[in-house]
């Protein structure tokens, strides 16, 4: 399609990596108003994204090396990245041109938004290196004051609960792991 023919457009800062887990959630703010209709939306994306990263359609990559993904599946894929040209004829074939802005324009424009997922995986790493900087005495504690500086809504009994239930997603992901190499 030429450029003249997109009615909108997904603006994103030139030369950085789109992370797949964000792909979604950014496709469906740009076709649709309604925030019911985003959330539909990005359910049904999510869905048709790893329908197409399955059949070999999409290539996603390594966050480090930007090498193609090896084994795409759960958090692996979500936290893969797609590179900008491959991006391009995914979004026009959804009649979305990709528009790339200088960065520090799109850190003026775009606000970073972080999923609950996101957060809990945060908040964990925070308080891993709260725990062993200066023991799991007060680690909680340290790790909520940190946050309420970026986030005032936040309490002590969330980011606890944040932080087990993201401890419990790494075990069984570490878990799952020892399967899936026992098996191979």
């Amino acid at each position: 399609m030429a450029e003249e023919s997109f009615t909108r457009w997904l603006e994103l800062p030139q030369g950085v990596p789109v992370r797949f887990g964000d792909l979604p959630r950014l496709i469906a703010r740009v076709l649709h108003e309604g925030e019911w209709a985003q959330v539909g939306a990005e359910i049904g994306l999510e869905t048709e994204l790893k329908v197409q990263v399955d059949s070999g359609a999409l290539t996603v990559r390594d966050p480090l090396t930007l090498g193609p993904q090896t084994f795409p599946v759960g958090r692996t894929l979500r936290a893969s990245v797609l590179l900008l040209e491959d991006l391009r004829p995914l979004v026009a074939a959804r009649g979305i041109g990709l528009r790339l802005i200088a960065d520090g324009a799109a850190a003026e424009s775009a606000p970073v938004i972080e999923t609950p997922e996101q957060r809990r995986w945060r908040l964990l790493e925070m308080h891993d290196a709260e725990v062993a900087a200066g023991g799991k005495s007060g680690a909680l504690a340290r790790v909520t004051k940190t946050e309420k500086r970026t986030r005032p809504t936040a309490d002590r009994s969330n980011i606890g609960k944040d932080i087990r239930k993201a401890r419990k997603e790494r075990d069984e992901e570490r878990k799952g792991g020892a399967l899936i190499r026992l098996l191979k």
